[in-house]
């Protein structure tokens, strides 16, 4: 026969879930939380991941501090980037295109 557990009690801990890091961290355990989601994300990660520690080394020697500023210049850096990436593809889309155009004009004129 079992027993059963005391008043307040479960027969098994329970584990938190994703998001529920109140216990831990001091925030809500809604998972909508941002720092929860962030905090998550960074200790499932394995540090043996070599991109990972890569990221972690070159923060690290250029000395990146967390502050409002510094997430702004890095946000405004990468959509930067991302656009300057953008135009690149938009550059070479362009390039075949006119290679196509090209190669529809002689094949309609080997057909004449």
């Amino acid at each position: 026969m079992s027993q059963a557990a005391p008043l307040g009690f479960t027969s098994r801990p329970e584990t938190p879930k994703l998001g529920e890091a109140h216990g831990y961290l001091g925030v809500s355990n809604k998972g909508t939380n941002p720092l929860a989601a962030k905090v998550s994300v960074v200790l499932s990660t394995s540090y043996s991941d070599a991109d990972f520690r890569g990221t972690v080394a070159l923060i690290d020697q250029r000395g990146i501090k967390n502050d409002g500023k510094t997430r702004r210049r890095l946000r405004l850096d990468l959509q930067k980037e991302v656009i300057e990436k953008n135009g690149k593809i938009l550059e070479g889309f362009g390039s075949v295109s006119e290679l196509l155009t090209e190669t529809a004009i002689e094949a309609h004129q080997i057909d004449t």
